[in-house]
């Protein structure tokens, strides 16, 4: 695998020149991944704050993993954001990443998620907002470049590029999210922002043709894609696709049309990517994200008994929805939400 990742293809991330293997390792991963990683010599790495069933905070993991490697910090691209709306936060939230990480720098912090309500922009960038932060820790050192802002609102991202104040964002870059290519990519290009591009498997809809999938994330304008992977056979995988991209073939093309097809067939229009904006504004506490993942099991994959089985436990269904409209305020890609939930309770339930 050494070999594979030494061969392959490097791109700069924008305007920050740092270069970088276009597979990165991004998401929530098991300790064994990361290892890996690092020993095969992968040089990206989102080392957000995630924590999985075992409560363990995905930024232990990567210090152990880095501690455990022969490679030095500077070998390494770390890349952080915050979703922090004032300069305090911010600060305090990049203190604790540093502090967790046991290093000086992040070599890219940005912004998470900040698109998502209306005025959150307006006060990120505003007089005392986190934007003012992110300009006092790139003064003190303590990071090299202002970007990793992050969203699923391609407009919003797009009025954030246009102020010309961030070197890098974090995008979903897949079949599916056509506005992010159409919109984002082309105002990136023109800016000379750096693009890694997240969800390169729409947060696990491709399946049948992951190589595939991943092959038309390279094929975009990106600099990096950082897939979240959960085995090191995974990781390999990874490896060997984007060792081996030259070009997306017709055969790679074909493959990918046929499995979009299916899943049009088996889930419509309404597609659930999983972001997971509606679950904190749910004026019922549902966990709105779980619930259409469950439907999406059912569905898809053919695993109705364990999806009711597991619906069955949640604390609280579909059934009760009080139709406030909140979820749907929030979902950036305005699906209709609350119809969704009724079916899917009909199938649950």
């Amino acid at each position: 695998m050494n070999d594979l990742v030494a061969k392959m293809q490097e791109r700069v991330l924008g305007r920050t020149k740092l270069r970088t293997k276009i597979l990165g390792v991004g998401g929530i991963c098991p300790q064994e991944v990361y290892e890996k990683a690092m020993e095969y010599g992968l040089n990206l790495f989102d080392v957000h704050e995630y924590k999985d069933a075992t409560e363990v905070d995905n930024r232990i993991r990567i210090k152990n993993a880095l501690k455990k490697s022969s490679r030095k910090r500077s070998e390494v691209i770390f890349t952080d954001r915050s979703s922090a709306l004032t300069r305090e936060k911010l600060l305090e939230d990049l203190d604790k990443t540093l502090g967790m990480l046991e290093t000086d720098y992040l070599d890219i912090y940005g912004l998470y998620n900040v698109t998502q309500a209306t005025g959150r922009v307006k006060t990120a960038t505003g007089q005392g907002g986190a934007l003012q932060g992110l300009k006092e820790a790139k003064a003190s050192g303590k990071i090299r470049f202002i970007g990793g802002v992050s969203g699923h609102h391609h407009k919003e991202i797009v009025q954030l590029l246009k102020t010309n104040e961030f070197d890098v964002a974090m995008v979903a870059i897949n079949l599916f999210d056509q506005d992010v290519i159409k919109d984002v990519l082309p105002v990136a290009k023109k800016l000379n922002i750096g693009i890694m591009a997240m969800k390169p498997f729409a947060k696990g809809l491709f399946t049948e043709v992951p190589e595939a999938a991943l092959k038309y994330v390279f094929s975009q304008d990106i600099s990096v894609a950082i897939p979240g992977m959960m085995t090191v056979a995974e990781l390999e995988q990874n490896i060997r696709t984007a060792a081996g991209f030259r070009i997306l073939s017709h055969a790679d093309n074909a493959a990918l049309k046929q499995e979009v097809d299916e899943i049009a067939r088996t889930q419509g229009k309404n597609i659930c990517r999983q972001c997971g904006y509606c679950v904190p504004v749910c004026s019922k506490g549902i966990d709105i994200k779980y619930i259409f993942y469950m439907e999406r099991q059912a569905n898809r994959y053919y695993s109705i008994e364990w999806a009711r089985n597991e619906y069955a436990q949640i604390k609280k269904s579909a059934a009760e929805c009080a139709e406030c409209g909140n979820c749907e305020n929030e979902c950036p890609y305005d699906l209709p939400i609350r119809e969704m939930l009724k079916n899917a309770h009909k199938l649950l339930g």
